[in-house]
């Protein structure tokens, strides 16, 4: 039996291969750490994402994470 997904974290849910609870729970990270402003929440949710399985790297949600909250900072130069 799956544990209820109240009671999971994105790092169970990586483990237990549920790719949209991962998802879900990396996007609510994200987003609360924008509303915070907080660097360190932001860097925290950033390295769960990065520890996503290589297998999802190219599913549609993981993408879709990428590409609205991790993508490359522009560089100043």
């Amino acid at each position: 039996m799956l544990p209820s997904p109240r009671f999971c974290s994105p790092g169970a849910a990586r483990l237990i291969g549920e790719l949209d609870l991962f998802a879900r729970y990396v996007r609510q990270g994200a987003e609360l750490a924008l509303t915070l402003h907080s660097q360190k929440r932001y860097n925290e949710v950033r390295e769960v994402f990065q520890r996503a399985p290589r297998s999802w790297q190219h599913e549609p949600q993981i993408q879709r994470l990428a590409r609205d909250f991790f993508k490359p900072l522009p560089s100043s130069g």
